[in-house]
């Protein structure tokens, strides 16, 4: 049997770092090591942690997830990056940037009232990239 994949859940809103927590929880090769609410706290932790990646939402106040994401690029390059997004164009910019910078994919969030069948769908898509 094969390590888990590490993963550091990076979110301002504690309702989806649970979320997350939730689908890393059910994906077999993968390991919740810790959560973040803000850019900052997740460099610590990640120096901390060592995960192999990172969920890392786009929208966070102070430091958000696009230059959150520079910085782990450059401080830790091994440590690969999907970001979490909420589908509008307010985000598009800020989405397609982080992929040029070295994300390796963006998921949406799961809609809160529908939390069950978000949390499946973000299962089966991730799995595949875990």
């Amino acid at each position: 049997m094969s390590n888990p994949i590490k993963v550091l859940v990076v979110d301002d809103s504690i309702v989806y770092r649970q979320v997350m927590q939730e689908v890393i929880a059910r994906i077999s090769d993968a390991e919740c090591v810790g959560t973040a609410a803000s850019g900052q706290i997740a460099l610590r932790k990640i120096s901390l942690l060592q995960p192999d990646l990172v969920l890392l939402d786009v929208v966070m106040p102070e430091m958000d997830g696009v230059a959150t994401l520079q910085q782990v690029k450059q401080e830790y390059p091994a440590v690969e990056a999907i970001m979490i997004s909420s589908f509008d164009m307010n985000n598009a910019k800020e989405t397609l940037r982080s992929l040029q910078i070295g994300a390796l994919d963006f998921i949406a969030k799961p809609k809160v009232s529908q939390p069950e069948q978000g949390i499946d769908e973000l299962v089966q898509y991730l799995q595949p990239l875990i």
